[in-house]
């Protein structure tokens, strides 16, 4: 036993090394976060506790979309109208688009928030195709159908539908 305990010593220390290592690392982690800091939490709690997203005038009258950040939800209301105990919609810019409010005792000015936009392809869509059914040529395609043909067109689809469910019940009763 005497003579495999000296060896057993190195690989003991080679087993335990990794594991202080963690441990530093994890401590080194916890102080300098890359997701941030506690600093982080502190800009969470100042963020704006409403946003003013939408505005429609119905009869000469006023409604705005009110996002209320603490419960997630967002509000219509028209000019004096109050929601809660909190919140008063006071006056409205048109010009400047800018709502007065007021929230939790305090008088806030909010401008309207613009759409975030992304250029997007333009595509056609392609219509579904018909079962047995050919692709158009393209000579068919660029001759569009007028309305009565569309219409004929369709009336056909329905009878031949209705045709196959009566044989699809004849062959299930029989």
């Amino acid at each position: 036993m005497s003579r495999i305990l000296p060896k057993l010593l190195p690989l003991l220390a080679l087993a335990l090394a990794p594991a202080a290592l963690v441990a530093a690392d994890l401590d080194s982690l916890l102080k300098n976060s890359p997701f941030g800091s506690a600093g982080t939490t502190a800009t969470a709690a100042t963020a704006k506790p409403l946003e003013f997203r939408g505005v429609f005038a119905e009869g000469g009258e006023y409604f705005f979309n009110i996002y209320l950040a603490d419960s997630s939800r967002s509000e219509w209301l028209g000019l004096d109208e109050t929601y809660g105990e909190n919140l008063t919609v006071k006056t409205y810019d048109p010009e400047a688009q800018q709502l007065t409010v007021e929230y939790a005792g305090q008088t806030l000015t909010l401008t309207l928030v613009s759409a975030k936009r992304a250029a997007v392809a333009a595509t056609t869509p392609r219509p579904a195709a018909v079962a047995n059914q050919p692709d158009p040529s393209p000579a068919q395609a660029s001759a569009a159908p007028t309305d009565a043909e569309r219409m004929s067109k369709i009336a056909e689809e329905i009878r031949r539908r209705r045709e196959l469910r009566q044989q699809a019940l004849q062959k299930k009763s029989q």
